[in-house]
């Protein structure tokens, strides 16, 4: 279940709930309560700048090391753009990081906490400034990568070099725990890579969905396109759904229950609005009205 605040779903992955509840009952609530905070300054970053640019946030997923946010547009926003909504969250941590150390400076804070909150904000920043995916510095990266690659095959490579680095800090834990040596972070950080680098974010679901179709909708200026209706059952991902568009038409699908019956139909637009809002894997039963 997700919390909506201001149009925007948010959501805290559920093996972080059971993280943070461990670190809660070691007596480490008020690191936690830091961490989140921290999390949530970096996303509210990313938030505001986009929401400033007039893209449309969907929803954020809060992960250990950030978050991932869904977000309407971006992909057809400006190169220059993206790359300033990608380093919104590593400069808001910078950001924080200078105030506290100002603070230190001024005999205004100081202790083990505000130790704490600036390895924290200088920890975030470097890591998601890392060029690889899903973090922040790998979307910096497939832009760049983008030039000679195309963003498709950019962002494959980067989602692949997120998989291997998630794999090696998660080895590197593992060999270190077993060695005697703790270091909880790096098994946490680098299994949580390891998991969502290899998901396809829903605007590259949307993109690989648009090149299949073109989106070029053949015929005359105020000429009326054919409607074809497709009948798809209950379950079919909103991907391999869309493989079945053609572009010399407009298309309904009519959605089948396991009983034969029509359990409602989703016309082409909302399929397309769906990809980029649910991801591909989505079952084309959640677009139909409640």
């Amino acid at each position: 279940m997700g919390l909506r605040i201001g149009g925007v779903t948010a959501r805290i992955h559920p093996a972080f709930l059971v993280l943070l509840a461990v670190a809660v009952l070691g007596g480490q609530g008020l690191a936690v309560a830091v961490v989140l905070a921290l999390l949530a300054s970096h996303e509210l970053a990313h938030l505001a700048l986009a929401q400033a640019a007039g893209l449309r946030v969907r929803e954020v997923e809060l992960l250990p090391f950030g978050g991932i946010a869904r977000v309407e547009g971006l992909e057809g926003a400006p190169a220059a753009l993206r790359a300033l909504l990608a380093l919104a969250g590593p400069l808001d941590n910078l950001l924080l990081l200078a105030l506290g150390v100002a603070l230190r400076q001024a005999g205004w804070a100081g202790g083990p906490l505000l130790d704490f909150f600036l390895e924290g904000n200088l920890s975030l920043a470097l890591f998601n400034l890392l060029p690889v995916l899903p973090l922040d510095g790998g979307r910096l990266a497939q832009l760049l990568l983008a030039r000679r690659l195309g963003e498709a095959a950019a962002g494959r490579r980067l989602r692949l070099w997120g998989a291997r680095l998630g794999a090696l800090l998660f080895g590197a834990g593992v060999a270190l725990a077993l060695a005697g040596v703790l270091v909880p972070n790096l098994p946490v950080l680098g299994g949580f890579l390891l998991l969502t680098a290899r998901r396809p974010p829903p605007e590259e679901a949307f993109r690989s969905a648009r090149e299949l179709l073109r989106l070029r909708l053949q015929g005359a200026p105020g000429e009326p396109l054919p409607v074809r209706a497709l009948a798809v059952p209950r379950g079919t991902a909103l991907l391999a759904a869309a493989r079945n568009l053609a572009s010399d038409g407009y298309h309904v699908f009519w959605v089948i229950d396991p009983e034969g019956r029509v359990a409602g139909t989703v016309d082409q637009g909302r399929l397309l609005e769906g990809l980029l809002r649910l991801g591909g894997a989505a079952p084309i039963e959640r677009l139909l009205d409640p």
